[in-house]
């Protein structure tokens, strides 16, 4: 018992610390207001407020309840799969929709690409999301 316990909080622990440096660091770019080339152009610091979707897509339904029963859901698979890359998933989520609740908005300020030719800017928990998508979609392939 004490073994899946520790299992849980480590992964809890893991969504935890996303949430903290994705709100502290959208707190820090937020507030400096820093519009700055990083590393030349191919990463740059640019703040954006994202109302929309995902990668500022338009669409015309509501991001809180689906975001929340998404948490929701997340969770009760996190506590009965175990899986790490499911706590990535949850932490970026859960960071993001407190931008959302909090200032309607979510605070994207990674902006990567070379000249006119860009992702779409994104923060931590965007890339955590991400990672922990692909890192699903691996131990799928491979468990096949």
């Amino acid at each position: 018992m004490w073994k899946k316990n520790l299992i849980l909080i480590r992964i809890l622990g893991v969504s935890l610390i996303i949430i903290f440096v994705d709100q502290i660091t959208k707190f820090w770019v937020f507030k400096t207001h820093s519009n700055v080339q990083i590393i030349g152009d191919f990463l740059r610091i640019t703040i954006v407020q994202n109302h929309y979707g995902l990668f500022g897509l338009h669409y015309r339904i509501s991001f809180l309840p689906i975001t929340a029963l998404a948490i929701c859901a997340i969770f009760i698979i996190l506590y009965k799969a175990k899986l790490l890359s499911l706590s990535l998933i949850l932490g970026g989520a859960i960071s993001n929709f407190v931008d959302r609740v909090r200032i309607g908005a979510v605070i994207d300020w990674i902006d990567i690409g070379v000249k006119n030719i860009r992702w779409p800017v994104f923060n931590i928990a965007d890339a955590s999301i991400t990672i922990g998508i692909f890192w699903l979609i691996l131990k799928e392939i491979k468990r096949k």
